[in-house]
């Protein structure tokens, strides 16, 4: 993930068609100064209006990580909501030590999927395009994390087996 620069989503949307760029500035404003937990949800709801479109759709190709701008022109999948929620975020002053993009495996759906994961407040916050609310991540026990990515940082998720927690190291 390319580094963070100020205000790069007000400056790389585009400004044809149905001017995203001003849409969002003005969006922005509105929400600029509100509590951080009522920005998470604004922010969660005002991309998960875009229609969930498959990269093989959009790119031809199987997978793509979309940029914002890219987004916003031709919609896509899950990790591309949360990427578009990440710059907005960052935009709007959330540190990159705060955000995650996570990739999941949903035992439900038996899917590889991605979301946005926010530490904030004691706890991580999921920003999900499969729903308008934004839970804590205790919420969600179908989701196991594979990896996650922000723009400093990835890490590897390696599950721990129920007995090691509990089994003592031998002196």
């Amino acid at each position: 993930m390319a580094a963070y620069k100020q205000e790069f989503l007000s400056n790389s949307l585009p400004t044809s068609g149905k001017n995203q760029r001003q849409r969002w500035k003005q969006f922005k404003s509105t929400i600029v100064s509100m509590p951080r937990m009522q920005q998470l949800r604004k922010i969660n709801s005002y991309f998960n209006k875009w229609p969930y479109r498959l990269d093989i759709e959009n790119w031809g190709k199987q997978e793509y990580w979309a940029t914002p701008p890219e987004f916003v022109k031709k919609s896509g999948d899950c990790e591309d909501y949360a990427i578009a929620k990440y710059y907005a975020l960052r935009e709007l002053g959330m540190p990159a030590d705060s955000l995650r993009i996570v990739a999941v495996m949903d035992n439900i759906r038996r899917l590889g999927h991605a979301v946005l994961v926010v530490f904030y407040d004691n706890d991580a916050w999921v920003l999900d395009n499969q729903t308008k609310l934004v839970l804590p991540h205790s919420k969600f026990s179908h989701y196991v994390p594979q990896f996650s990515v922000n723009e400093t940082n990835r890490w590897a998720h390696i599950p721990v087996k129920k007995n090691q927690l509990a089994s003592k190291p031998k002196k």
